[in-house]
């Protein structure tokens, strides 16, 4: 995979689909240091922070929240120290890419802990208060990408049986004089998620 990646730009990604079992909503919140704690955020709580943490801009956070993306933040003695926004439409994937998330899935996006505050169970925090926000009987399951190659993120993402996470088929891209081509599985397909352009307009209608 590397020497294909040098050579035409290949990345190749598992589809990783959530059990969608709920089971979060049947145990405690996740242990974490004192001083911790994490809450949804809209637009006025975030915008404060534009050019204070990295990847967080204006025009972000307006196309994110228009679109009804959520985000859960992580705060110590009320100072960001991480962020993690969901989308049910579509997310940056690329300069050039964006991945179409399908109705009835949520695609998680933009993860960031503060280096000095990771390996605190922050991560694990956010996921709890983004599904204990959610309406409890929602059947809407969680769905990312990881690159084949990536074993350190495949062994971390194990879960129990009951809760197992599904590989549902194959998306990426390669290049082609600086034109990043997607490409999906025969299962990703059938699943519907997609990579598309940036240029392209077209967005995953919610379903009521």
């Amino acid at each position: 995979m590397n020497v294909l990646r040098h050579a035409i730009g290949l990345r190749l990604h598992y589809v990783l689909v959530g059990s969608g079992s709920g089971r979060l909503g049947r145990i405690d919140p996740p242990e974490v240091p004192e001083g911790y704690s994490a809450r949804m955020v809209n637009f006025e709580d975030l915008v404060h922070f534009v050019a204070k943490v990295p990847d967080l801009s204006r025009d972000f956070l307006e196309v994110a929240f228009s679109r009804g993306d959520i985000c859960v933040a992580s705060f110590f003695d009320n100072e960001l120290v991480g962020f993690s926004f969901q989308s049910q439409v579509r997310a940056e994937v690329s300069a050039q890419l964006d991945i179409l998330v399908p109705a009835g899935f949520r695609y998680t996006y933009k993860t960031w802990i503060h280096s000095d505050h990771r390996r605190r169970n922050l991560s694990q925090l956010q996921g709890y208060v983004r599904h204990c926000s959610r309406d409890t009987k929602s059947r809407d399951r969680g769905i990312w990408y990881v690159e084949t190659s990536n074993y350190p993120s495949l062994l971390h993402s194990y879960r129990h049986p009951n809760d197992r996470t599904l590989k549902m088929g194959y998306v990426g891209w390669y290049s082609f004089f600086g034109r990043h081509i997607p490409f999906r599985s025969s299962w990703a397909r059938w699943l519907g998620v997609e990579l598309l352009s940036r240029q392209d307009t077209r967005t995953r209608l919610l379903i009521q």
